[in-house]
């Protein structure tokens, strides 16, 4: 196992209105580190190639995005067809509120974690030239 550093800018890098868009600074880059396999025996220092599952991203997307969206048009729809069912007052407001009050459940409940009960299943590759765009591999002591 080898823990990578690396710099990571989000999609916001390459936008031509970055510099008058407001979102709080989301095009800056960013530090981030991996816990990868060295199947290649990668030594501190050298500059990496990594590689992550097709299966994580999509899984990655569906917790974070796709199920916290069906969780939110499922309670809402329990909720408008229940307050209609007991008579209750603005039955589009009990809707939109146990939406967003699903989605909040499921975020705060930890249940979206991306990497899963198996974690992160990314492996170094290659071990780069330093001109190539790469990160950085750090050993961790055990």
């Amino acid at each position: 196992m080898a823990l990578i550093t690396g710099e990571r800018a989000s999609t916001c890098g390459s936008c031509a209105g970055k510099s008058s868009c407001s979102t709080l600074g989301a095009w800056n880059q960013r530090t981030l580190e991996l816990l990868v396999y060295n199947d290649i025996g990668a030594k501190v220092g050298d500059e990496v190639m990594v590689e992550v599952a097709d299966s994580l991203v999509l899984k990655s997307a569906y917790r974070l995005y796709g199920l916290p969206m069906l969780l939110f048009f499922v309670a809402g729809i329990v909720a408008y067809v229940t307050s209609h069912y007991f008579g209750i007052g603005q039955p589009d407001l009990w809707a939109a509120l146990s939406g967003l009050g699903a989605v909040l459940a499921y975020y705060l409940s930890g249940a979206f974690d991306a990497r899963g009960e198996e974690g992160l299943d990314a492996h170094i590759v290659q071990i780069q030239t330093p001109s190539s765009n790469v990160v950085e591999i750090d050993c961790p002591k055990r």
